[in-house]
Order: structure tokens, then C-alpha cells, then sequence
């Protein structure tokens, strides 16, 4: 008889191994050549759970929303297991919730959490499913929270609520014309129905119509196509069209009494966002004069090239040209050349080794420029000359973006001594190895102060641990700064309030008691999710039940199916099989083919 391993990776994959072995002693199954061939197996894989859940906490708030988005059938595993749900903000834990159904209903149906959100956070709540939305319009309650700006918030994420508004006297009559034009700009539906409304399109002012349009050819072209509603548009108006469509740009161009609305701003708007238009101005004399001559605002201040920088920032083929012209390279200023450096790293790199230029950057557009380009960076604090003009400000913009400029700048004694309390707070709230080091250093912490420290722990729960059990920077806390700190963790926000001497820092605002309280209850409705029983027509295997909250995906569930049922045949071709009917026997019995 061949000699089958069971075991091997192809038929047995690790992660099924390790939830198996989990629950049975290898011996019982296999016999005493199996329990031999899996000894080995066994210890490698043993710790597979507990590493899952490790890395689930290794996870920001951020990329924990990302995760529970992906993979929405573990939202009730995430909000019901303490040490991952005690990382989470308010909002944050709120908008996670709102990504699985049954936990957005069971919030809706009890009275106290549905009192105590805002409305703010009931919009959040409903954000991915229509079945909430419908629920809130549903409640006269809350239906009367609701301003327009969050009834256009619903209709924005559900055109069928969008469609509700707009067939209901009564809500319609709460929407302006900003409002009906956000409304439309999400919707083309929703767009033809409001432009082909008389009543409703008499509420529409130029910049109304402008927005309506932004995401609509086919209402960009009918506004165009309409004499009265095109003589309402500015050249603003005009250039919001042009830049989001080629096709009504062309239009424009060819328009003379639509083109002679446009200023500089205007056209370089519209040729930033099209080469081809971009081409056609500069080479039209009459069209690139009015870049030229552009005033910049009410300031009657004449600037030449601030637009032909912004113009030509997203069209590299047209900025090396013009940066290689030496009459524009004389007229441009610091400004002109960090907007074109900024969208170039070539450009960035032209600049810095023309010394003419490089003499025209201050500190802020030496930041510019090594924030959106790290090899800039690197070369700005490589240069002493560079590196004198940066003040603190600028030195936290560059750290800010880049961890190892960041570190470069705490490392220089001279560049240290720049930053201020904010701007420690700046670079410690973008990366957690810096705020520790700025903790650890304490000349550095002597400069935070209250105001700076909820900035420095927003992104970092262990900084945030650090400070409160830090008796120097707690005391710096007053109840407004306790409350910033507070509203970023229920593991803060809880330790905050059972600390006497704190609440009495904080008063009478109860922001976070309510922050407590209101999270407290999505947690127990959470759990009581996870711990509801299956339905028998949806009965799943203990082993998919377990695939269900710890493995990486869904795809997961089938591939566990499929290994059992090969697993079963295997079995009845071992030398020695089990002596009595096993556990995996049950489940490869249980399970249907994928």
C-alpha cells in the first residue's frame, strides 16, 4: 500500500493543521506514526492563533477601519475583543459598526444608544448600508435631527434616499441650491432630475451649477446647451467645467464669448488639468498674455508667472521648457519654482543645482519641496547653506513626511534646538519611534506643554499610556487637554475617568463619560452577536466557525472544506488508521463541497 503522508502541506495546510491539533491529541487520530509524522508540525504551528491576534493589535485605528471594510463578517470579533476595541476613538468604532448590518440594526434598535448618538454619527452609521439610512428617514425622531447638509449626506451614499428627498415636498423644501447641487453632483439621476425641475432649478445659483456639473458631462453639456443658464457662469464657473472635462474645455476655447470670461486663474485651471488645452494656450498670444498679465486676488498685486507655474506644474514636457527659458527663470520667484518642484522631482533637482534659482527658495519652499520629495530632503539638510534658512516650522514639515529626516533632524544638536514644543508634537504625532525618543529626552519633553501633548499621543496609544503615567506631563494636562487625549482611545477615555483627580481637572463636560457609556453599549451588542446562536439552516463546523474569526479571508472558509474532504480520503489508505471515529471524521462528514 503507498505510504501517504497526511500531513504535508498540499493536503493538510498549516492553518487547518493548527486549529485541528487544537482541540485533539494527534495519537488519538492518527496512531503512533501519525502523532511521529506531526510531532514536528505540531510545534511549528502551534502559536498560529495567538500570532493572528497579535498582529490584529499591531494594527492602527486606521488600518483596523481598512481591515473590518474588507472583511466585515469579523466586525463583531473586533468590537466585542477588549484589547483591540480599547485602541478605537468614538468615530472610529462608530463607522466600524456601520459596516455590518445586523450590529448597525441591533445600535438602531435599542433606545439608548439610538438617543445618545449624535447626528453626526448616526450619518456614519449609515454610510455603507442603504436598510440604516432607510431606518433613520423611517424615524420621525430622528428624521427631525436631521439638518440639510446630513440630508444630503444620505442621499449622497444612497441614491434611492437621494431619490426620496427629492419626491418628498416636505424634505425638498429644506434644500438651497448648495445643497441640491451636492446633492446631484454624486447622482447623474438625481443631477437630470433636479436641472430639469423648473423649481428646483430656479434655486440654482452659477456656482450651484457649477458644482452640479462637476461629475457630469451630460449636465455639464445641457448647462452649456442652455443660454439662460449659461449666462449665469463666471469665469470660476467656466473653469470648474473645463478642468474636470476635455470635451467642455475644447468648448469653451471655441466659445469667444464664453473664453472672454476667463482670466489668467481661469486658464491656468483649466490647462492643469489638460496637456492638450495647456499646449493651446501658451502657443494662442492672446491667451497666454492673460496668464502673464493675471492680478492675484483684490491685492492689485501683478504676480508674471504665479499662474504659468501652477499652469505648467502637472505637465512636465511643458515646465522643462519653460524652466530652461531664461527670461520666465529671471521673472520667477521662490513661489513659482516650488510649484513647479513640487509636482517634478527633475524640476526639484534642476532647481537645486542652478545656484540662481536655489538663492530664490526661502525655508518654506525648501520644506515644499522635501516634503513631496525625500531624495530633496536628504540633499536640503546636506547643504549648510540650505540648512540655514530652515526654521523650526519648516524642519517639522520635512520630518513630518520622512522617518529618517525626522531622526537626521533630532540627531543635529543645531537643528534640535530649532523646534519648539508644536513642532516636536507635529513630528512625534506622524511617527511613533520619534515621539519616544522626544519622551525620553528630556530637554526635549520640557518643551511640550498641555496643548502639545494630546497632538503628540493622537496617533500613538503607548504615547498616550506614557504620558498619563508620567506625573511631570500628567500635571501639565488641563480639562480641555485631558478631553483631546481622551476622545482618541477607550482605553484612555476609561483610565481618565476613574481617576478622581482628573475628572476634577475636566468638570462638568462629559464628553467622555458619554464617549464611555455609548462605546460600552456597541461592545455589548457586539458580543452579543458573537455569542448568538447559529440559525440550524446555517449551521457551520466548529472548524468554520473558528476559520470565521481568525483566518485572514472568507476564500479561507472553502479551502478549509476542500482539505477536509481530501483529508477523509487520505485517511482510509493509512497503514494505521484511528481506532475510533475522530473529531476531523465528524467535521469532513458535516461539510458539503464548495
Amino acid at each position: 500500500m503507498t505510504d501517504i503522508n497526511p500531513f504535508s502541506q498540499e493536503t493538510f495546510p498549516t492553518e487547518l493543521l493548527a486549529k485541528v491539533l487544537s482541540y485533539l491529541e494527534p495519537h488519538e487520530l492518527y496512531g503512533k506514526e501519525g502523532a511521529a509524522q506531526v510531532n514536528k508540525r505540531f510545534r511549528d504551528v502551534s502559536q498560529i492563533e495567538n500570532q493572528i491576534k497579535e498582529t490584529l493589535l499591531q494594527l492602527t485605528p486606521k488600518q483596523l477601519l481598512a481591515y473590518a471594510k474588507q472583511y466585515p463578517e469579523k466586525i463583531p470579533y473586533i468590537l466585542s475583543h477588549e484589547p483591540t476595541f480599547s485602541r478605537l476613538s468614538l468615530d472610529k468604532i462608530i463607522e466600524i459598526a456601520g459596516y455590518h448590518l445586523p450590529l448597525a440594526q441591533k445600535c438602531l434598535a435599542d433606545n439608548e444608544i439610538k438617543q445618545q448618538l449624535p447626528v453626526k454619527q448616526l450619518i456614519s452609521l449609515s454610510k455603507k448600508y442603504l436598510e440604516i439610512a432607510k431606518s433613520i428617514l423611517a424615524d420621525s425622531d430622528l428624521k427631525q435631527e436631521l439638518s440639510p447638509r446630513n440630508l444630503v449626506t444620505l442621499g449622497t451614499n444612497h441614491f434611492e434616499i437621494a431619490n426620496q428627498i427629492l419626491n418628498n415636498s416636505d424634505l425638498k423644501e429644506q434644500l438651497d441650491g448648495i445643497n441640491l447641487a451636492l446633492l446631484g453632483a454624486n447622482h447623474l439621476d438625481i443631477a437630470k432630475h433636479i436641472i430639469d425641475d423648473s423649481d428646483l432649478r430656479e434655486k440654482l445659483d452659477s456656482d450651484d451649477l457649477a458644482t452640479l456639473s462637476t461629475n457630469h458631462l451630460e449636465i455639464a453639456k445641457q448647462i452649456l446647451n442652455n443660454s439662460d443658464l449659461k449666462q449665469k457662469l463666471n469665469g470660476n464657473n467656466l473653469a470648474i467645467l473645463g478642468e474636470k472635462h476635455l470635451e467642455i474645455a475644447q468648448f469653451i476655447l471655441n466659445s469667444s464669448d464664453l473664453k472672454q470670461k476667463l482670466n489668467g486663474s481661469n486658464l491656468a485651471s483649466i490647462g492643469a488639468n489638460h496637456l492638450e488645452i495647456a499646449k493651446l494656450i501658451l502657443n494662442d498670444s492672446e491667451l497666454n498674455q492673460k496668464l502673464i498679465s493675471n492680478k492675484l486676488n483684490d491685492l492689485e498685486l501683478q504676480l508674471p508667472d504665479e499662474d504659468h507655474a501652477w499652469f505648467v506644474a502637472n505637465h512636465f514636457e511643458i515646465a522643462i521648457p519653460l524652466l530652461n527659458d531664461i527670461a520666465l527663470k529671471k521673472k520667477a520667484d521662490g513661489n513659482n519654482l516650488t510649484t513647479l518642484g513640487a509636482s517634478h522631482l527633475e524640476i526639484a533637482k534642476q532647481i537645486l543645482t542652478d545656484d540662481n534659482l536655489k538663492q530664490k527658495l526661502d525655508g518654506d519652499n525648501l520644506a515644499t519641496l522635501g516634503q513631496e520629495h525625500f531624495e530633496i530632503a536628504k540633499q536640503i539638510l546636506a547643504n549648510d547653506d540650505l540648512k540655514q534658512k530652515l526654521n523650526g516650522d519648516n524642519l517639522a514639515k520635512l520630518g513630518s513626511q520622512h522617518l529618517e529626516i525626522a531622526k537626521q533632524i533630532l540627531a543635529d544638536s543645531d537643528l534640535k534646538q530649532q523646534l519648539n514644543g508644536l513642532n516636536l508634537a507635529e513630528l512625534g504625532a506622524h511617527h511613533l519611534e520619534i515621539a519616544k525618543k522626544i519622551l525620553n529626552d528630556s530637554d526635549l519633553k520640557q518643551k511640550l506643554d498641555g496643548y502639545h501633548l494630546p497632538i503628540l499621543g493622537a496617533n500613538h496609544l503607548k504615547i498616550a499610556k506614557q504620558i498619563l503615567a508620567d506625573s511631570d506631563l500628567k500635571q501639565k494636562l488641563n480639562g480641555y487637554n485631558l478631553e483631546r487625549l481622551g476622545e482618541n482611545y477607550f482605553e484612555i477615555a476609561t483610565q481618565i475617568m476613574n481617576n478622581d483627580t482628573l475628572m476634577n481637572k475636566i468638570g462638568n463636560n462629559d464628553s467622555l463619560i458619554y464617549f464611555i457609556s455609548l462605546a460600552t453599549k456597541i461592545q455589548q451588542s457586539a458580543l452579543e452577536l458573537c455569542q448568538a446562536p447559529i440559525e440550524p439552516h446555517n449551521q457551520r463546523t466548529k472548524i468554520e466557525c473558528l476559520a470565521e474569526t481568525t483566518f485572514p479571508s472568507p476564500e479561507k472558509v472553502y479551502m478549509v472544506t476542500q482539505q477536509q474532504l481530501r483529508a477523509t480520503c487520505n485517511r482510509t489508505i493509512l497503514n494505521d488508521p484511528p481506532l475510533n471515529d475522530s473529531n476531523v471524521n465528524q467535521i469532513a462528514r458535516q461539510v458539503k463541497p464548495a
